[in-house]
């Protein structure tokens, strides 16, 4: 099979929708093949490495009662009856979740020890199979199989997909929601800068990292009620690596000489043992009073209405008049005050 990095699945569903019933059933070879080529995955004639070095990997999905589709990547042939462990990973994926499934799995060692090529094949592989089991619920497990060619690059054969009729839709399925395309926003500053907002991704992290560091020790003060000096690579990926059902977090992102950088953000997280949505927001020092605050809240507030959000609190320090006024203007109310911390809330 030859990858390609665009995926053109609108077509897919008619290729299983035949010979979907209420039990599970194997979808006819011809039509498998036709569902696979509709989301990239082409056939070609395998040209296999030797056989004392060439990689053989297997790659899938299957459901887990609790915990609906998963993914699983691990070795294939006689390797798989020494090494039996897999990477397994909850979909959907992104490029930086498909490397990190990649560097979890027992072919991780192996891939770097060649060139680039092979891990591309194989993290484009994990996205389009990622994309099928998020697309379609009807799918209940297929399996992948790569062996490496005399190229260095990935050939793909596929085993059985079985699949059968589903009473939730896409992407109900997921125990994770999916990227929410329908929140990104194109906005501009005061002076006219174009800046884009947009849900937080995983691979945000690095960005997120460069606007803690950028924050003066008043900003960081404010925003986390004490000096943090430090942010862990574990902190990172928790403000990054979020449940898009249960917390959303924007970003404000500005394309400065032909890079994107992080300028603010807008997070809103579910409180379940208060019952409350509660709002925090930061904006890189330098950016504070170009308006990119304004936006944030005023996408965060839209995103919150749509998902039937009742009401949201802040808690701001009381000797930040600043961001008691910006509360102010967006008609927040104070609900409560405790010691040096102010609780606003907004009714929506």
């Amino acid at each position: 099979f030859q990858r390609e990095y665009k995926i053109q699945h609108f077509n897919a569903k008619e290729f299983i929708a035949p010979y979907l019933k209420n039990e599970t059933s194997e979808l006819p070879p011809e039509s498998a093949l036709k569902f696979l080529h509709a989301y990239g995955l082409i056939s070609s004639a395998p040209d296999a490495a030797p056989p004392e070095r060439q990689l053989l990997l297997k790659l899938g999905t299957a459901t887990d009662i609790e915990f609906g589709p998963y993914l699983y990547l691990g070795l294939n042939g006689v390797a798989a009856e020494i090494e039996t462990s897999l990477s397994i990973m909850l979909p959907p994926l992104n490029p930086f979740l498909a490397q990190v499934m990649i560097s979890r799995s027992p072919i991780a060692q192996a891939l770097t020890k060649r060139g680039t090529r092979l891990n591309e094949d194989l993290a484009i592989s994990l996205l389009q199979l990622a994309t099928i089991i998020t697309d379609n619920p009807e799918i209940e497990s297929m399996e992948l199989y790569l062996s490496e060619n005399s190229e260095e690059r990935f050939d793909l054969t596929a085993g059985p997909i079985r699949i059968r009729k589903s009473l939730i839709a896409a992407p109900r399925h997921l125990v994770i929601a999916p990227y929410p395309t329908e929140y990104e926003f194109h906005d501009r500053l005061k002076d006219g800068r174009e800046i884009m907002i947009r849900p937080i991704r995983p691979e945000d992290e690095t960005l997120h990292y460069k606007l803690f560091k950028s924050l003066s020790r008043q900003s960081n003060y404010f925003r986390f009620f004490s000096f943090r000096r430090h942010l862990t690579h574990e902190q990172a990926a928790r403000f990054t690596q979020i449940d898009y059902d249960r917390e959303m977090a924007i970003i404000a992102l500005l394309q400065e000489e032909k890079q994107e950088r992080s300028i603010g953000v807008n997070r809103l997280t579910y409180q379940a043992r208060s019952d409350q949505h509660e709002f925090a927001i930061v904006v890189a020092d330098e950016f504070q009073g170009t308006g990119v605050g304004s936006i944030l809240m005023q996408r965060l507030l839209e995103i919150a209405r749509d998902r039937q959000v009742k009401q949201i609190i802040g808690i701001v320090l009381a000797e930040n008049q600043k961001m008691i006024n910006f509360c102010r203007s967006f008609g927040f109310k104070v609900k409560s005050q405790e010691g040096n911390s102010i609780t606003f809330y907004l009714d929506l």
